[in-house]
């Protein structure tokens, strides 16, 4: 491996994990939140959960995601087992997005807002990671017969990459 691949797999490691370790905060954070009349904890809580996911679980996202498409161009992986690994991956940015989206609605709904699911959003998103994890880890066999024909080839056109196999 080149030195760029070990950076850039170090940057998405560092990435990935707090990412991760915000997905499986963030909904446990939101759950403290509990309509209250006390402003001071309501502003406490609105403070960190917007906090932690503007400036530190979405930037961590981000870099993770462009780290992983650059490795994947860097390393050249092309096999069905990833295209199943960025299934995953899509899903768990739609969990990043359900989560943006209930710290949005603790400021518009002060007062009413109940915490969504707290422990079993959390669940939900480590079984997801853990989903990821299995696949990279064991890479499995996925006939390519398995995925439908617009997944395997361009509507008329030729990649712009050789053929990988």
């Amino acid at each position: 491996m080149t030195w760029l691949v070990v950076t850039f797999k170090m940057v998405h490691v560092a990435a990935l994990m707090v990412w991760c370790a915000g997905l499986v905060l963030l909904p446990l954070a939101l759950s403290l939140h509990t309509a209250t009349p006390n402003q001071q904890r309501f502003n406490r809580v609105r403070l960190l959960t917007h906090v932690a996911y503007t400036q530190i679980v979405t930037p961590a996202a981000v870099i993770a995601v462009g780290a992983g498409l650059l490795l994947l161009f860097l390393l050249g992986v092309f096999e069905p087992w990833f295209g199943a690994k960025l299934l995953a991956v899509s899903l768990l940015v739609v969990c990043h997005a359900w989560a943006g989206h209930q710290v949005s609605q603790i400021a518009e709904r002060r007062g009413c807002y109940e915490g969504a699911f707290g422990v079993r959003a959390a669940l939900g998103n480590v079984a997801v990671m853990i989903g990821i994890l299995v696949l990279v880890l064991w890479k499995p066999e996925i006939p390519e017969e398995v995925m439908p024909d617009w997944l395997r080839s361009p509507y008329g056109a030729r990649l712009w990459v050789d053929d990988p196999s």
